[in-house]
Parts: C-alpha cells; structure tokens; sequence
C-alpha cells in the first residue's frame, strides 16, 4: 500500500464501514492462480481478518497487511480497527451491531468455509471475539475460523500495565497528548471501579482470555494458534500469554509459540521477520497435530541455543506439554 486516503490504505483497499477496509481483488477465489502458493499452503484461507491493536496507524498496519497480500494475492483482506472508546464504553450489543457488515461480507461472498485471523494485543483480540459473537448471532453458527494468530495477547489484568497500553496509543502532539491522558485515568478510574465491584472475572482481560476458549463461538479444538509474543514487552507479560497458551495446549488446541527476545508490543517482527513470517506460515499450514500417545505437540519457533547458537537462521523445536510443565503449574 503505497498510499493514504483520509489516513486510510489506499492501494486496493476502500472503506467497507467505520473502522473497517476491504481488499477485494477482481479473482478472490481459493481455487485461482496459486500455482506458487499450493505448494507451501496445503489449506489456503477464503478470506483474512487482520484485527489491529487499539489506535493503530495506517502504515504499520500496511506493513502487515502488505506480507500477507504478497503471500495470498488473489484472496481478500479486512482490517478491523478499535479505539479507546469502543473498546472501554461501548458496550457490547453496540460493538457486535458495528460489526454487522463485516458478518454480511462474509456470508454474501460465500467466504465463510476457511477464514485466518491475525489480532494483536487486547483491543483486537477483544474485537475479534465481538465479531464471532455477532456472527453467533446472526447465523446461529460457530465462526469458521481455520487459523488464528495472537500477536501480544492475551494478558492478565494488571492496572499499571494497562495505563501504559493508553498512554502508548496516544498521539505525539503535546496538547492532545495532555488531553489523552486525562482521558485516559478518567477511563482507568472507571475501569478500576467496575473491577473492584464486580470482580475479577467480569473485567475486560479475562473476559478475552476466556473468549478465545468459548466453544460456543468456535471450534478451538480444530483451529492452529500461533502465539507470538516478547519477554521484553512492558504492556503484557510474557508469562501471561505463556499459561494461556499452556492451558490451550491442555485442552488439546493446537498450538505454536514464537518468543522474542527483545520486541517491544507489537513490535516483534522488528526483532525478527523472518521468524515472525515463518510462526505465522507454519500456523496456516498446520492442522490437528498430536503426538501417538495423545499429548499436543507444542512447536516453538525460537532460535538454536545450542551448537548453533550464533546461527542466524531461525529452527524449528518441538516439546510435549505435560502435566508438570513449568508454566502450567503457575495457574490460568
């Protein structure tokens, strides 16, 4: 995407709705033009839902978004995008109606059969479940995800990490900077309030962590997840994702973890792209696997640091999940 319209992506996307653009190319068929693509995909998507963490920008998102159309590039695209509005006043009902359209696209082109979806961080992990829930309601069917990759989510909550999250999502101009932050501990107040009344598990991360379980709106026993994420990042700690994806891997989901080392949120191909590309290809790829004796295999992407150490390419590794695993003792 080479250019902006309105700070949106111009270059084969349009605006669809609010907070939502579409890339839909004149041959958007599965079936078209992959000779290249049938080789490396064994499972090509019908359509990918790329779900931005809150208040993203246009050009890190076109950098995404341009990896995946040079990977699919007869296959339509949707980002989805959130605010600090939407994702802590709206409220439920109101969030899964603006959604409506994006359910309409996807029934109306047929492409309901293979869909891969990208989120980052708790606004798109959380707008992700909204939409499964108005498409529960809608068709009264699971959403037909095939994939799904978690790029710095899910986290736990914790009241200091999530003031930086709001603080990182503001502007650079100092007055609307001073602005946002009023508005920000003003929502931070309110968002404490509701959790100290209703308790832990009515606040808004563990309501996504919980989401990305329901098989009331999928069929997560079926679908590869990758979870990507850092040790470094300062807004969702890296045990956080770590005893989500243990519990999945528990529960029989198939999983693939890619750890960086020293990515800032949301930031992580920065460290590594060909890492990050490679956690995401191999997720796309994968379906049902499970060692003979019944114990998912959990497929770390992560580098050698053995005989290899100072290799620069990156290796695939693999170890089984156990009961006694070290981070499945600390808890979900």
């Amino acid at each position: 995407m080479e250019g902006y319209d309105n700070g949106l992506p111009a270059q084969g996307f349009y605006s669809q709705a609010a907070n939502l653009w579409v890339r839909h190319p004149k041959s958007c068929s599965p079936a078209s033009s992959f000779s290249s693509d049938r080789t490396a995909f064994h499972n090509i998507p019908s359509l990918r839902l790329f779900f931005s963490w809150t208040s993203a920008r246009p050009r890190p998102i076109s950098k995404y978004t341009t990896e995946y159309i040079e990977m699919f590039p007869s296959i339509p695209i949707m980002i989805i995008t959130t605010t600090l509005t939407d994702l802590a006043f709206k409220s439920e009902r109101s969030k899964q109606s603006a959604l409506l359209p994006v359910v309409d696209y996807i029934i109306s082109r047929h492409l309901d059969q293979n869909i891969h979806v990208h989120c980052f961080s708790e606004g798109g992990s959380h707008k992700a479940i909204q939409l499964a829930e108005a498409y529960l309601y809608t068709t009264a069917r699971k959403m037909p995800l095939t994939s799904l990759c978690l790029d710095s989510t899910p986290g736990d909550h914790q009241y200091h990490r999530i003031a930086r999250a709001f603080k990182q999502s503001l502007p650079p101009n100092y007055l609307l900077r001073v602005l946002g932050l009023i508005f920000a501990y003003l929502m931070l107040t309110y968002l404490w309030c509701f959790y100290v009344i209703y308790g832990p598990k009515k606040n808004l991360m563990s309501r996504i962590r919980r989401g990305l379980e329901d098989q009331r709106l999928w069929d997560t026993h079926h679908i590869p997840r990758c979870y990507l994420y850092s040790k470094k990042d300062t807004l969702i700690k890296h045990q956080d994702v770590e005893r989500h994806a243990v519990k999945a891997m528990r529960k029989g989901i198939p999983v693939v973890l890619a750890t960086f080392e020293r990515s800032e949120h949301c930031h992580h191909v920065r460290e590594d792209k060909e890492k990050y590309w490679l956690a995401v290809k191999w997720t796309l790829q994968r379906r049902r696997v499970q060692s003979s004796d019944g114990v998912r295999v959990d497929v770390k992407i992560e580098r050698d640091n053995s005989a290899a150490e100072r290799a620069s390419a990156p290796v695939v590794s693999t170890r089984e999940v156990r009961p006694r695993d070290p981070v499945a003792q600390r808890g979900s």
